[in-house]
């Protein structure tokens, strides 16, 4: 007969308590890594949703030029357009719209239109083409600048839309 040998329990007492406290060592680990790819997720989208109310805001703004800077014949009368909506102090047209991006209970953009992020919109007169009877279209390029929320650089986002009003 063959005997065993004989494990002591003094060198076992303990290996159960390490190899929990091993587990839950693991365990945390991993959730501190979901946490920072869910805190990076959640800022992309937020940044991604920015953005997409800048394309609104840019959108909108075209689509008021357009309608509103047309002379009685219909052609485009890029005088006024610069007139109402380029970012002087004199442009109601562009005042009124941002003022709209500015207001963040209503759903603008956090932190645009200061001084850091300004808004701008310029209205240019497109050369003429080879044909002197068509009358010259509106090249308008709107820049909208914001500072995303919890930003610690406080880095400017720029989305810069560039269109043409065709008479």
């Amino acid at each position: 007969m063959t005997s065993r040998p004989t494990v002591s329990s003094k060198f076992q007492s303990g290996v159960l308590l390490i190899e929990a406290m091993v587990a839950i060592l693991i365990f945390t680990i991993g959730v501190i890594a979901l946490m920072g790819v869910q805190a990076a997720a959640v800022r992309s989208n937020s940044d991604a949703k920015i953005r997409m109310d800048a394309e609104f805001f840019s959108d909108q703004l075209l689509s008021e030029m357009t309608v509103d800077g047309r002379d009685a014949v219909g052609n485009i009368d890029w005088a006024a357009l610069q007139a109402k909506y380029g970012s002087g102090p004199a442009g109601g047209g562009f005042l009124r719209w941002k003022t709209r991006v500015q207001d963040v209970a209503s759903g603008g953009i956090p932190q645009a239109g200061t001084v850091a992020a300004p808004l701008t919109v310029t209205v240019t007169q497109a050369k003429t083409g080879a044909v002197a009877s068509v009358p010259p279209a509106a090249i308008v390029f709107i820049s909208i600048q914001w500072i995303a929320p919890n930003d610690p650089a406080a880095t400017p986002r720029k989305l810069v839309t560039t269109s043409v009003i065709k008479p």
